[in-house]
């Protein structure tokens, strides 16, 4: 099932670029005022594979109740797609507007640190990763990236 809805947010637009939430309109609206014009939602980045288990994988019938079958389903792919992305001064700047996380959002975050880690060396550019939760911590942002040393 796809997690397409934000708790508690209320979707909003700035011209043609259409937001999931109020707090990621306020983010974009911070780096544009800055010059720097993000990528909204990206690109959808594929965390863990799916597959086909190997170790017999018994689940609930879906047509008797309260009994057991062998499932020989794809178990499917673990995905992510970030909120903005930004190519600044030969690095990659991926943003993650958060107000209020969901359940599995802690363990997609980690594995897509996991992922930025790894991905470092394939691209040969350093990534930084921003979780904000309000308009001032994306200003902070903002000036962090512009007084970075590289």
């Amino acid at each position: 099932m796809p997690n397409k809805k934000i708790i508690n947010a209320t979707p909003s637009s700035l011209g043609c670029v259409s937001f999931r939430s109020k707090l990621e309109k306020s983010v974009y609206e911070a780096f544009l005022g800055e010059g720097m014009e993000l990528q909204v939602e990206p690109k959808k980045i594929v965390l863990v594979e799916g597959f086909y288990p190997k170790v017999p994988f018994f689940k609930e019938s879906t047509t008797k109740p309260k009994s057991l079958i062998l499932s020989k389903r794809k178990l499917l792919e673990v995905t992510y797609t970030p909120d903005f992305y930004l190519l600044y001064k030969n690095m990659d700047i991926w943003i993650e507007a958060k107000g209020f996380p969901n359940d599995v959002f802690y363990l997609k975050e980690k594995l897509f640190l996991k992922y930025l880690e790894n991905n470092e060396e394939r691209v040969g550019r350093k990534a930084v990763y921003f979780k904000v939760k309000t308009k001032r911590q994306a200003l902070e942002a903002i000036k962090i990236l512009k007084e970075w040393k590289i």
